[in-house]
Order: C-alpha cells, then sequence, then structure tokens
C-alpha cells in the first residue's frame, strides 16, 4: 500500500510541475504586441531608463501610463 502512495505522489508532483512550467511558458509567449501604427508612433519618442517619453505642448496636462502586464509599452504610443 505504501509503494502505491508514493508512486500516486510522485505521479501527481510531476503532473503539477509540468502544468505550472506550460503555464509559465504559455504566459510568456502570449504577450501583447503594439499595433503597426503604435510602434510608429513610439519610434518618435525619446527612450530614457526603458521609457518612453513623448513630447506634447507645454499647456496640455501630462499624462502618465503604466505598462500593464504582458502589454509592451510602444502599444500605449497612440
Amino acid at each position: 500500500m505504501k509503494k502505491k502512495y508514493k508512486k500516486w505522489l510522485l505521479l501527481s508532483g510531476i503532473l503539477c510541475l509540468l502544468l505550472l512550467l506550460g503555464s509559465f511558458f504559455y504566459i510568456k509567449s502570449s504577450s501583447y504586441v503594439a499595433s503597426s501604427d503604435a510602434q510608429r508612433a513610439a519610434k518618435k519618442a525619446i527612450r530614457e531608463d526603458n521609457v518612453l517619453v513623448f513630447e506634447g505642448k507645454k499647456e496640455n496636462p501630462a499624462i502618465i501610463f503604466y505598462q500593464g502586464a504582458l502589454v509592451e509599452n510602444k502599444s500605449y504610443s497612440i
């Protein structure tokens, strides 16, 4: 009975590990990519410490966007 329990526990552990690894790689490969319009607009920005800075009119208020999970910072360029 003990051998059967150990075998079941080992198989369950391996299955959980495979599910975690598969989930990790799926999430890493499914990030949102910026549209072509956003990529063109991002080329006009100034890059400072992995941040895109766009020059605007001095009389308009500044807006700061923090990029979300799995979204490239260029996606907010439009």
